[in-house]
């Protein structure tokens, strides 16, 4: 798992920036098609994991993926002004890092507020009650 991660970094470094929206898939279509099938590929080594250890955990955080979708930007703008606010300046940090980090506190910060929005309001997830 370890190699397949700096497999796609170091792809990912060597290809460049990728646009998908604009046709761009970086300086290689090559790189960018390799890169992407180890990201596939460890998706599905991570699911495969997670499927014996907590099914349940996983059911939930999939179940809200569309709260996490709609409020994903105003965390990061939050958690970008707690940095700040910390001294934390923006130019200390990269754009990677601070979506990763981003990335893991929704997904913590929305276990409950997806078990509440569930319960209480449901239709705001699609849902009937």
């Amino acid at each position: 798992m370890i190699v397949l991660t700096i497999g796609v970094y170091v792809l990912a470094q060597i290809n460049g920036i990728v646009y998908m929206y604009k046709g761009e898939f970086g300086n290689s279509i090559l790189l960018f098609l390799i890169g992407s099938s180890l990201g596939i590929l460890m998706m599905v080594i991570v699911c495969k994991m997670l499927a014996h250890k907590g099914k349940n955990l996983m059911a939930i955080l999939s179940s809200g993926t569309i709260l996490m979708l709609g409020f994903q930007s105003h965390f990061f703008r939050v958690m970008t002004a707690i940095l700040v606010k910390v001294g934390i300046q923006r130019d200390s940090w990269t754009f990677d890092i601070l979506t990763l980090m981003g990335s893991f506190v929704i997904v913590l910060a929305f276990y409950p507020i997806i078990k509440i929005t569930k319960r209480y309001a449901p239709i705001l997830m699609g849902m009937r009650k």
